[in-house]
């Protein structure tokens, strides 16, 4: 921007931060949207558990049988 008169910039600049706000926006609603359709649709977000419930399983059965590593 130092190539740019320092009136000019003054003028420019809240218009590219409202761009870039706007943009922002607009990126937040299609995600927000896209995240219902895919709920509507029964999906979940998130990571997959990584205790499975027989892994779950297994473990109650140590804990139970006196293993305690």
């Amino acid at each position: 921007m130092s190539s740019i008169r320092a009136a000019q910039s003054i003028l420019q600049y809240p218009h590219g931060v409202a761009l870039a706000q706007f943009e922002r926006d607009l990126i937040r609603e299609r995600t927000r949207a896209g995240l219902q359709a895919a709920g509507e649709r029964g999906r979940r977000g998130g990571r997959q558990a990584v205790v499975t419930p027989y892994k779950l399983a297994r473990a109650r059965q140590h804990l139970a049988a006196g293993f305690n590593f």
